[in-house]
């Protein structure tokens, strides 16, 4: 079986749970189209900020949930038998799990910019003023979105691999591994030698919202514009993420290949 017979039976799979995910947010755009036309109030759209962010567990569930469907529907002896390696069983599933996420977001994204595109007038200028920025700058928050839940898949995919690596406190060492290397990775983060190996590619910055205001001519001249907004975010912090991303996986494929228990 190819890595790509594995990606589509993981799709296949999966199939339900996109689906209901696509129903519920079809629901939740009926209601705020209902809201909007019966209470005339931007800040209904704001409910749109919790739907997206929601996004960032999407991976970590649906990796849970996938890789506990192999043991709790006794696929696991196939699955675990087929002539792949961990890395292919792992990421093909990952992928799978990627595909449907990406659909939910950009499901998300479109109703958000329909939503704002039928209800513009009802827009006042500090809201658009915000939904502009947003609007110039989505590429940021969207990949720090993504990264984030692709990262938090990878992660739920080596904790629950390294639950079945031992027949009794599975959990247990997970957990702990889990937030011990958190901690250490968060202490490296804020080192000196993480920043200067991550600070180059300038994605955004306070003077690029302060000309992106400017330009938009919202704002008068003479108006001292002053924009809340810690540093620069770069590009080499999304690519050690990402990087991040790719490590968690070789250890699940390496877990996958050696230790992973067939029964617990």
């Amino acid at each position: 079986m190819s890595w790509f017979a594995l990606y589509q039976k993981d799709l296949r799979a999966n199939n339900l749970r996109l689906v209901v995910n696509i129903s519920l947010l079809l629901l939740f755009f009926l209601s705020i189209f209902f809201m909007m036309f019966r209470y005339n109030n931007e800040f209904i759209l704001m409910s749109f900020v919790p739907v997206l962010m929601l996004h960032v567990i999407y991976l970590f569930i649906g990796m849970f949930d996938s890789l506990s469907k192999e043991w709790r529907h006794h696929n696991v002896n196939l699955w675990l038998n087929i002539p792949q390696s961990g890395w292919s069983l792992i990421t093909a599933k990952f992928s799978a799990v990627a595909t449907h996420f990406l659909i939910s977001l950009s499901v998300t994204f479109i109703g958000f910019y329909l939503f704002i595109y039928v209800f513009n007038h009802q827009i006042s200028e500090p809201f658009f003023i915000a939904l502009s920025i947003f609007h110039t700058y989505w590429y940021v928050p969207a990949f720090i979105l993504v990264l984030a839940s692709l990262q938090l898949g990878a992660f739920a995919t080596v904790l629950y691999l390294i639950s079945k690596t031992v027949y009794k406190g599975g959990w247990i060492l997970a957990v702990a591994i889990g937030i011990g290397t958190q901690y250490i990775w968060n202490i490296v983060k804020d080192t000196d030698i993480y920043l200067t190996m991550t600070g180059w590619g300038a994605l955004i910055t306070p003077a690029d919202i302060q000309a992106t205001l400017q330009q938009m001519m919202l704002l008068e001249a003479d108006i001292g514009v002053s924009v809340d907004m810690d540093g620069t975010f770069y590009l080499g912090y999304l690519i050690s993420e990402a990087a991040v991303i790719v490590v968690l996986l070789v250890i699940s494929s390496w877990l996958l290949d050696r230790y992973v228990q067939l029964y617990k």
